[in-house]
Order: C-alpha cells, then sequence, then structure tokens
C-alpha cells in the first residue's frame, strides 16, 4: 500500500503535510524504517522472487501457513532444550478451537514442499524413488536420509508422512481430527522452512550479480551508514 506524502518538509508539522489518504495519520506514528542497505541486503531474494515463480509461489504458501498457525523457527529448530517460546498442545477446553488452524496450516506447508518437490513417488518403484532422492540431492543439497530433527525418521520418509496428514488435514467430513496434535503442525512447518530454505540459499544469485540484473546504484548504497536508525518514524509531531 502506498502513502503518497505532497511535498515532505522536515520543518513542519506531520499535520501540516498533505498525504493522500486522511484514515493513515493515525498509524504514522508507528512503523519500521528500512534503509537503502537494508533493502540491499535481501536484493538477493527480492530477485529471486522476480525470476523464479516456483520460489515466489513456495515462499507465499509457506508465508500463509504461519499467518494461520504461527511458531517460532528458532525455537523449534534449536537443539537446546531450553527455548524462548516452547510449543505445547492446547488445553483441553481450546482444543476444538485450534484444531482448525493446525489443518489450514499444514495444508499450506504441504502445498509449499509440493511447490518445490511434486509429489513423492511410489517407493515400490525402486527406480523411480531413486531418482527422486538424486533429485533432493541435486536441487537441495540435502540428504534424503537423514534424520529430521526429532521425529524419529528421515527427510524422505517426513516427506511421505507430509502428504498423509495433509489428505486428512484437507477432509474433515464434519468431524473434528481430535487425534490431530500441536507438534504434528510445528514439524509440518519447519519441514517446510527446512527445504524452501535449502531451495532459496541453492538458487539465489550473488550479491554482486543481482546488483548488476537489477541496476542498483551501488554508490548510492555505500553512502548510506548502516548505523542509521531509529524506534520510530515519529516524534514530537515532527
Amino acid at each position: 500500500d502506498y502513502k503518497w506524502c505532497y511535498y515532505f518538509d522536515s520543518n513542519k508539522l506531520l499535520l501540516e503535510h498533505t498525504i493522500y489518504n486522511k484514515d493513515y495519520y493515525e498509524s504514522l506514528p508507528i512503523g519500521t524504517v528500512l534503509k537503502l542497505n537494508d533493502l540491499y541486503a535481501i536484493s538477493p531474494l527480492i530477485e529471486l522472487l522476480l525470476r523464479d515463480e516456483k520460489a515466489f509461489t513456495a515462499i507465499s504458501l509457506f508465508y500463509a501457513s504461519l499467518k494461520t498457525h504461527f511458531c517460532c523457527l528458532i525455537c523449534e529448530l534449536n537443539k537446546k532444550t531450553l527455548k524462548s517460546h516452547p510449543s505445547h498442545e492446547p488445553e483441553l477446553w481450546e482444543q476444538a478451537s485450534e484444531i482448525s488452524d493446525y489443518e489450514a496450516a499444514i495444508v499450506q506447508a504441504c502445498r509449499c514442499v509440493e511447490a518445490l518437490l511434486g509429489k513423492p513417488p511410489n517407493k515400490q518403484k525402486q527406480k523411480r524413488f531413486s531418482e527422486h532422492k538424486e533429485k533432493w540431492i541435486k536441487q537441495f543439497d540435502i540428504e534424503p536420509d537423514e534424520n529430521f530433527l526429532e521425529t524419529g525418521t528421515t527427510f524422505i520418509d517426513f516427506y511421505y508422512e507430509l502428504f498423509n496428514l495433509r489428505n486428512k488435514a484437507a477432509h474433515s467430513y464434519g468431524t473434528i481430527s481430535f487425534e490431530l496434535e500441536r507438534k504434528q503442525t510445528v514439524d509440518a512447518q519447519c519441514f517446510a522452512y527446512l527445504i524452501l530454505r535449502a531451495y532459496v540459499e541453492k538458487h539465489v544469485l550473488t550479491q554482486d550479480r543481482v546488483t548488476k540484473d537489477l541496476r542498483i546504484d551501488y554508490q548510492l548504497i555505500k553512502k548510506t551508514d548502516y548505523r542509521w536508525g531509529t524506534n520510530q518514524t515519529f516524534k514530537d509531531g515532527r
């Protein structure tokens, strides 16, 4: 959403400026300053989103999953037992209202993985199964037989479990799946994140290449001091 200010003057009060969308005044005092070097730091990801529709789709689906059910990936992927945001199962009286969010989050996490890997092949067809595992290594630099977190299964095995979870979550048939646990949702989201991160790291371009392809004015970037910053964009009415 773009909010245009007509001829901004730092010597004038905020309310003295012409801003297109007066309803926006209330939210102007609260915000985040994005410096040029902040944008430059994420420019490789911006370029990937512009170039790679598969990456854009997968990231959008993963974001949708986290909006439906948030979990702290830093805590969940941390091997330490002490977590700032510990995950826990809902109380008995909360369960019925939480399950629908778990189901929706699992479906979106699975769609994220599906956008990058497709549907899992039949394990009984050994040649096809082996080729698919080779695809993992080539496209993601992930060893499919490596253990996936502390789930007691490998990446490739959880890949199949994720689709089973998705099928159950997508079709309720008018019943509430009380056997569905929050941990299953968190595991699905962590799995999707690790696959997505591996894909991005494998396909993102170097900063120098992105600077050239996006025609970024690096001389202007260098003039921005990375130490500059502020906790708010508005103070004392100016």
